[in-house]
């Protein structure tokens, strides 16, 4: 597996795995995922060429795609999908663990935060998120969580 920055070509392969995860993995109604795809959409096409280091896709040995991580401004994890039939497979945790590399050292806030979908949250956890009793809860089927950078 190769992990590198999101460039243009890689942006319809991208859409395509959120597309997937979405539909298949979060618990909410067919409207709400409706919704969370426009704007995921919207943010794919919109941040490619604004955060290079912290747009972050894994290809398999023959360049597919199978996930890819999109975390803005350092410190705001907005998108973290895998493929469902790459699941299982370390790929988000190595997408996690380079995302949060890339972003340490930078101008960011001392912490990455995440919305996570209800089946995503012990995924989270088990890499030292915890819950993010300070933010607010923007939908019925995410869940806050503040990952702190190391000092």
């Amino acid at each position: 597996m190769n992990i590198s920055e999101v460039d243009a070509q890689d942006l319809s392969a991208i859409k395509e795995i959120a597309r997937d995860a979405v539909t298949s993995s979060v618990e909410a109604t067919d409207s709400q995922k409706q919704g969370l795809l426009k704007g995921i959409t919207s943010d794919i096409d919109e941040y490619c060429d604004k955060h290079p280091r912290c747009y972050l896709s894994a290809k398999d040995q023959n360049g597919h795609i199978l996930g890819y991580i999109l975390i803005k401004n350092h410190w705001n994890l907005a998108h973290l999908f895998v493929s469902p039939a790459s699941h299982g497979k370390g790929i988000g945790r190595a997408l996690l663990s380079r995302g949060i590399l890339s972003c340490q050292g930078s101008e960011n806030r001392g912490y990455l935060r995440v919305n996570s979908s209800l089946n995503a949250v012990k995924f989270y956890e088990k890499s030292s998120f915890s819950h993010d009793r300070d933010a607010e809860v923007k939908a019925d089927f995410a869940i806050p969580l503040i990952y702190n950078f190391p000092e």
